[in-house]
């Protein structure tokens, strides 16, 4: 068997070894190196909205409030808010348009992060901002009024609660044991209406009142 010296045997394994690095381009073939400028038009630029609290979001909420309480008449989508009534994505759209043409910086689409427990439902939010309409609240309750002899004191809670939902929109569940409700009663709702307290609850969360 031939044998060769070891500088040669070294060439030889070098060689095999650049051949697997050569470019695999042709002769004559020059390779390009494409720098594509991104276009900065195209790149989409999303919007970093602080979370607002304290006075800071109730300031925002006044600011709300004043643009689409001008609006009420000239929109159905908020006509529909305050009737209870759930709005579709396109009657959101509309809506945010109508806002832009009153404030160019007011963009309702910001309420998902003021109000992320709501973030699926804007409606309600809005809802909060703007109040229900006055006889679609007290309807609410019609059933239950006309199954109930209530008394006084209960009338009275019930006006008490049917203001607030009329203002506000919702309720929290702890309000219910808060002033004014406790002004009739130490115990709140509980104290008012004892066993029938329940189907009160029932009626604010099956009508999405409840936050």
């Amino acid at each position: 068997m031939r044998r060769f010296p070891r500088s040669k045997r070294l060439r030889l394994e070098l060689r095999g070894l650049m051949r697997l690095l050569e470019p695999l381009v042709g002769p004559g073939e020059i390779v390009r190196e494409t720098d594509i400028a991104e276009d900065q038009d195209l790149i989409e630029r999303k919007r970093r909205i602080p979370k607002l609290e304290g006075l800071q979001l109730a300031a925002y909420r006044r600011r709300v409030q004043d643009v689409l309480v001008e609006l009420i008449d000239d929109s159905p989508a908020l006509q529909k808010v305050k009737r209870g009534q759930q709005l579709s994505a396109a009657d959101f759209d509309e809506l945010c348009g109508l806002v832009l043409t009153q404030d160019p910086e007011l963009d309702l689409h910001d309420l998902s992060t003021h109000y992320p427990e709501l973030a699926d439902r804007l409606d309600i939010a809005i809802r909060q901002i703007i109040g229900m309409d006055v006889e679609v609240v007290s309807m609410t309750f019609e059933s239950f009024v006309q199954q109930n002899n209530l008394s006084s004191k209960q009338i009275r809670f019930l006006t008490l609660l049917k203001n607030h939902l009329s203002k506000y929109g919702s309720i929290g569940m702890e309000r219910l044991y808060q002033d004014p409700f406790t002004s009739l009663d130490s115990n709140g709702i509980d104290g008012v209406f004892a066993d029938k307290s329940n189907e009160i609850i029932e009626i604010l969360r099956s009508n999405s009142y409840l936050n």
